[in-house]
């Protein structure tokens, strides 16, 4: 859309007949991210081109007897510095917009991983979380260590994270449960529940 959603138009001229779980963008760059990997616009969503090198492929789907393996990516978020993504093979970050990937998820129990629950990616202001659904844990990016280390307290309501957004210091998650939306006032340490 061009015209703020008023009216759409099909951009999907080389992405795979996949779905497409996530979108980022970094400066005029729109990723995306499907089961067949993470693509890559340059042009506003006219084409789209594979940005995988690097993601290891890991899992493997049999579907009418033809074997796929997929590195699989959502969610997809980006700083002013690096875009992360999400896989079935682990957490990576590209610092050359998305040419090329190396793995980036040390500090994170490798069973989230390999189990596929990090549902959500967050970035505020410049600072990158991402939230598991299993554990109701989300964890921040330490740009000094390069690794990950767990963000929110032991005080929580937070039960099965779906989704992450912030206003400034002011955090939201959408989580299991119903209509369950919790909310942190202290940058994220404490989170009740506000419905």
């Amino acid at each position: 859309s061009s015209n703020n959603g008023q009216s759409w138009v099909t951009a999907d001229s080389g992405l795979p007949n996949e779905n497409v779980g996530c979108l980022a963008m970094n400066g005029s760059t729109i990723f995306a991210g499907t089961w067949r990997g993470i693509f890559r616009s340059t042009n506003k969503g006219v084409t789209w081109d594979s940005s995988n090198f690097g993601i290891t492929k890991n899992r493997r789907i049999v579907q009418n007897d033809t074997i796929f393996d997929l590195p699989g990516c959502c969610p997809i978020g980006a700083n002013s510095k690096y875009i992360f993504a999400v896989t079935n093979s682990g957490v990576y970050r590209s610092s050359d917009n998305g040419a090329s990937w190396i793995h980036a998820d040390s500090g994170i129990i490798p069973e989230l991983i390999t189990n596929a629950v990090i549902t959500s990616m967050l970035v505020n202001e410049d600072n990158v979380f991402i939230g598991i659904f299993t554990g109701n844990l989300i964890y921040a990016w330490n740009e000094k260590d390069s690794n990950w280390m767990r963000f929110n307290g032991a005080k929580s309501d937070l039960n099965g994270i779906y989704c992450l957004a912030a206003n400034k210091r002011i955090f939201f998650a959408g989580t299991a449960g119903y209509k369950k939306i919790c909310i942190a006032t202290d940058t994220g340490l404490t989170w009740q529940s506000i419905n």
